[in-house]
């Protein structure tokens, strides 16, 4: 018989060691994007982690992936990413893994909208009942809270699929999710009711989910390709559609140069706001996604009042 001091060690070992069992268990996922990463670490909870490939204010227009960030890959059991229109340095990784994973696409999923890519002035060419291809989705999906509810539940049934034995957690975890993107949607429906359709002017093309959920009115975007640099004509049009739009602000953002929206409204006298559409100076987690959001209704509340 053990005595009464042996018998607690050993009940601690087991304890420790089926804990430790339990949590090697639990499927490892791989995030591409800030705003996905918050999605999915609440799906996880105390579960797991997910690990983040593009961290802090870094762009996926531009990433390139690190050695410990091809390793991550491909140990990974799931993988959340937009698509390959957005995560270009994902779409040949993904082709050549050792291991097949379960791998959430956010254009590909069918319960998650999708709008085409606009031209410089604003349009789209293609026919919009025509089959949308990869190439031609705008990649911003995640700047409408509904299409985040959307993940939440598809990333909860996924990773219910890899790890059964909790797959009751996932479920709730994400219908808790759920409800707070839910109510993050209700606050931009009836938080900028006032300011539906006054125009406003953005760095670049990110903000279309946002605009044609909730009624908004973008006026037009400085860079076509947020990864150069505008030139001094496409500076010269983008004011003259500033002027003509009668736009009532202008925003910039925190992962690019703040200098140019700047200079693009020299001696106008417009307001000036910041829109975040990564959660640049946030930081990741469960609660990051919301508070990105909510940062952004503030930002456009105020910037889209009326100058006296």
């Amino acid at each position: 018989m053990l005595s009464q001091p042996k018998a607690i060690l050993a009940a601690l070992f087991i304890f420790t060691g089926a804990s430790t069992a339990a949590q090697a268990d639990v499927p490892k996922v791989v995030v591409s994007i800030k705003p996905l990463h918050s999605i999915v670490s609440a799906v996880m909870g105390d579960l797991g982690k997910p690990t983040l490939l593009v961290k802090g204010a870094t762009t996926p227009h531009a990433y390139s992936l690190k050695p410990s960030d091809a390793k991550a890959i491909n140990d990974a059991d799931v993988i959340v990413w937009v698509g390959e229109g957005l995560e270009t340095f994902l779409t040949k990784p993904l082709l050549s893994l050792s291991k097949k994973p379960s791998i959430v696409t956010m254009t590909q999923n069918d319960r998650i909208y999708t709008l085409e890519i606009r031209d410089k002035n604003g349009e789209v060419h293609e026919d919009e009942h025509a089959h949308k291809h990869e190439s031609s989705i705008d990649p911003h999906i995640w700047m409408d809270p509904r299409n985040m509810s959307e993940l939440a539940r598809t990333v909860g049934q996924v990773l219910g699929d890899v790890d059964p034995d909790n797959a009751r957690k996932y479920k709730e975890n994400a219908q808790v999710l759920i409800f707070k993107t839910e109510k993050v949607s209700k606050k931009f429906e009836f938080g900028l009711y006032a300011e539906r359709g006054r125009p406003f002017f953005v760095f670049h093309d990110a903000y279309q989910y946002l605009e044609r959920g909730f009624g908004l009115n973008v006026a037009g975007f400085l860079a076509v390709d947020p990864n150069r640099r505008p030139s001094v004509k496409r500076l010269h049009e983008a004011r003259a559609l500033i002027e003509k739009s009668q736009s009532v602000c202008v925003m910039s953002e925190p992962q690019f140069d703040s200098k140019l929206m700047k200079t693009l409204v020299e001696g106008m006298d417009i307001n000036m706001g910041q829109l975040d559409a990564i959660g640049a100076d946030l930081t990741p987690g469960p609660e990051m996604y919301i508070q990105m959001m909510e940062m952004n209704l503030v930002s456009l509340k105020k910037c889209l009042t009326w100058k006296k």
